[in-house]
């Protein structure tokens, strides 16, 4: 298993939309799980602690999901790229 945790990616708050300024960073993790060749990644997505503990939920859910989406249409050839919300506890 690969497991992506990117603090840098600066989402706009409220918002699971690929901010422009991270598509560079993507882009590395990118290859570099290519290079490790795993049969899974795991992708978390995470949430400040602002608003509704259910809302963030979702919003990580969405998060996760805009990551492993990126990464699925830009050619990681793995088996499978889980998407895992976590909201803002972990």
């Amino acid at each position: 298993h690969v497991l992506i945790r990117l603090k840098a990616m600066n989402f706009p708050s409220g918002r699971a939309d690929l901010p422009p300024e991270s598509i560079t960073l993507l882009s590395k993790v990118k290859n570099a799980a290519q290079e490790l060749e795993p049969d899974i990644v795991i992708v978390e997505g995470h949430t400040d602690s602002t608003g509704k503990a259910t809302t963030n939920m979702t919003l990580s859910q969405r998060r996760a999901e805009a990551v492993a989406k990126y990464l699925e249409e830009n050619g990681l050839g793995v088996d499978r790229i889980d998407a895992v919300g976590q909201g803002y506890k972990k």
